[in-house]
């Protein structure tokens, strides 16, 4: 995904952060529905980068973001592993 640890670990905070100071005074209850999703949601790029340095891919992957320029990851994704982050959690999360 061409993003280091630090990067994805600093993009979740800033994720959870914005929810949190979006709804806190509003909806506590939904902020803290909210915030869990976003970070479940970030699981599954976990999970898909874990397969790809696995298989040796991550430098094919990154290429194929770069030279394709698709702004949306899950479409990325979609087109380069033939399954989207969102889509493969949710069939984990459905067993």
């Amino acid at each position: 995904y061409g993003l280091d640890t630090q990067v994805f670990l600093r993009n979740c905070n800033e994720e959870a952060t914005f929810i949190t100071n979006w709804l806190n005074n509003e909806d506590k209850k939904l902020s803290h529905l909210l915030v869990p999703c976003a970070m479940l949601l970030r699981l599954g790029i976990v999970i898909f980068s874990n397969f790809l340095i696995q298989n040796h891919r991550e430098k094919e992957f990154l290429t194929f973001l770069n030279e394709t320029k698709i702004e949306n990851i899950a479409l990325a994704e979609n087109e380069f592993l033939g399954v989207d982050h969102i889509s493969f959690l949710g069939f984990l999360l459905h067993r």
